[in-house]
């Protein structure tokens, strides 16, 4: 097959409206098209225009400009709403030329003055043709585009959920294992990660937020890995120096997370949670809001939970007398706003999230 063939057989398959209300016009466009392959079909004016369109929707329609009624600035408007798809040539008197250019401004492909020569015609509705499949073609590889974006898209974020979710069962995994070995605590790191998250709704943190503070609060104990047994799971009273080995735990607990990126933010509760809102805390007696909001909050919560759990040196405190000893100490270890809080989340709610957690 030469080349000549495939314009040929491009020529066959592409149709054309040729639109004139002067009958010899429209023979002498249809013939020279027809001669060199272009199926043609004609109308008189524009409303015989828009129903060969409606019938079987041409690719090119060439139409004349000043027409008896609507002229073809109205067809070519009307096209543009509803075909845009269609390549339109416009035919214009010499002095129409200005009209002509507006036109192109609307939307046709190209202009043709009267008289129009043969070779003229045949290169207008080729080069209309052309210019209609690079935009069909954009089109398509848009929409194709968009389509693989969005594909890509939902796998990366199925990806990413999935990925997060096997990030919290790991930390999950490593706070049950630090329970573990303190056995009193029990499941202390879940029952606190899920009082951290009512009051994190209570005071209208965001999701994101929310994420943050639950990893910090899942992790807070972390750091106790590195505090020796004759320490961390002596039944009296720690003496001084005992104390300070214990007051240790949130900075090697930060130092053990620092190189994860992802806990950026959550390892601030780990080395902060012991600090309290009158400077009085540890390690670095960080007072007011120079304490991270999410460390502020689970403050209150570790302190709930520890006075309402039964430890092998003392008994659990019954719940109003450990919220009692929480408002007795907002202001000084406890952020005041925090403690508010969680008197609006209610003793019921509280009551529930401070009860042992069922085996899943």
């Amino acid at each position: 097959m030469t080349a000549g063939d495939t314009i040929g057989t491009r020529r066959r398959t592409s149709s054309v409206l040729v639109v004139d209300d002067e009958p010899t016009i429209r023979n002498i466009l249809t013939q020279n098209l027809e001669l060199r392959g272009f199926p043609c079909r004609t109308a008189e004016d524009v409303a015989s225009a828009l129903e060969a369109v409606a019938e079987e929707e041409p690719e090119v329609v060439i139409s004349d400009i000043r027409m008896p009624g609507a002229d073809g600035t109205e067809l070519l408007a009307e096209l543009g709403r509803s075909y845009p798809d269609i390549a339109v040539i416009m035919l214009t008197a010499f002095a129409e030329v200005d009209l002509a250019v507006q036109c192109l401004r609307d939307g046709a492909s190209d202009f043709l003055t009267k008289p129009v020569r043969a070779a003229h015609l045949v290169t207008a509705v080729e080069r209309a043709l052309e210019r209609r499949r690079l935009i069909l073609e954009n089109r398509s590889y848009q929409v194709n585009l968009e389509q693989r974006i969005k594909v890509a898209t939902q796998g990366l974020t199925q990806t990413l959920h999935d990925l997060d979710l096997a990030y919290d069962m790991t930390l999950a995994a490593l706070s049950s294992a630090v329970d573990a070995r303190e056995v009193s605590t029990g499941d202390h790191s879940r029952r606190v990660t899920r009082m951290s998250n009512a009051l994190a709704e209570e005071l209208g943190l965001d999701r994101v937020e929310r994420k943050h503070l639950s990893r910090g609060a899942l992790l807070h104990d972390i750091g106790k890995i590195g505090i020796s047994d004759a320490v961390l799971l002596k039944t009296g009273k720690l003496t001084a120096d005992e104390m300070a080995i214990m007051q240790q735990h949130p900075e090697i607990g930060y130092r053990i997370l620092e190189p994860i990126r992802f806990l950026a933010r959550a390892m601030l509760i780990v080395r902060y949670h012991h600090e309290n809102f009158d400077g009085s805390g540890y390690p670095y007696g960080l007072s007011g809001d120079a304490i991270p909001r999410g460390a502020r909050i689970f403050s209150v919560v570790d302190a709930l939970d520890a006075m309402t759990s039964t430890r092998t040196y003392r008994k659990a405190m019954d719940l109003d007398a450990a919220i009692g000893e929480l408002d007795r100490c907002s202001g000084s270890q406890f952020d005041p706003e925090v403690v508010d809080a969680l008197h609006a989340v209610g003793r019921e709610r509280i009551e529930t999230m401070i009860s042992p957690m069922e085996e899943v």
